[in-house]
């Protein structure tokens, strides 16, 4: 089952170039998601009273065209798969002509919230979503690779995590980690991907200590805790034309 909404870039939700930043973008897809999950009956509130609730484990986006000030966009979404706790989820967005500008693949871990252990997706709620086909994608690669040897280092100062960066699950909310580590990338960098993979739950009162590794092509920046254990890791790779 496919879900989408029309909206406008708004300027409240551009960068300083005038186009949607990563971290709305970002935002943009997960609402998406969120008002298909209450569409279908498998909202919040329901999910809540059952005490489950589905995590981002990761995602990938492939970004042919940044939608600027004004642009009329589609933004789109629908399952492409369920194997025991994971669920499989492709998002879209679109111009006003139908022209494809994003696309992201993403995995998702379905978890009890009484045991913090994952729990398995009943039939009731797969066949809520349904599952189509997946969207053809240039990379299909599912891990981001460790940092290469030409990379350099740059430990980066602690961000304190605020009551402000947290959702309705308490925790630090998706976008929030791309805003943060895309801070860092340099002001000319025009991004062609980003890869986020999400290692463990931040709340109100952790301290992110940012690592930068800056490659030809790429930046890689992990959020991690004091022992340097990562929190999250956000890879961005450089349009290059």
């Amino acid at each position: 089952m496919y879900y989408t909404f029309k909206s406008r870039v708004r300027y409240s939700e551009c960068d300083r170039n005038g186009r949607l930043s990563l971290a709305n973008m970002i935002n943009y897809f997960q609402d998406c998601s969120v008002f298909q999950s209450e569409y279908v009956g498998q909202g919040v509130e329901k999910l809540e009273k059952e005490g489950k609730i589905w995590v981002l484990s990761s995602w990938k986006l492939e970004i042919d065209y940044v939608p600027a000030l004004g642009d009329e966009i589609e933004i789109g979404t629908f399952a492409v798969g369920f194997r025991g706790f994971y669920g499989f989820r492709n998002f879209f967005m679109k111009d006003d002509s139908g022209n494809y500008l994003v696309k992201v693949y993403s995995i998702w871990t379905f978890l009890d919230t009484k045991t913090g252990h994952p729990a398995k997706v009943c039939r009731e709620d797969m066949e809520a979503y349904g599952v189509e086909p997946e969207l053809p994608m240039k990379d299909k690669s599912r891990k981001i690779p460790a940092p290469g040897p030409d990379a350099r280092v740059e430990e980066k100062n602690p961000v304190e995590v605020c009551s402000y960066h947290l959702d309705t699950n308490h925790h630090m909310n998706n976008g929030r980690y791309v805003e943060i580590a895309s801070a860092w990338l340099p002001e000319d960098f025009r991004t062609e991907s980003v890869h986020v993979s999400y290692k463990k739950a931040v709340v109100a009162g952790d301290v992110l200590y940012p690592v930068v590794y800056c490659m030809e092509n790429r930046y890689q920046i992990a959020l991690r805790n004091r022992d340097g254990e990562d929190y999250c890791v956000c890879e961005f790779c450089r349009k290059d034309h």
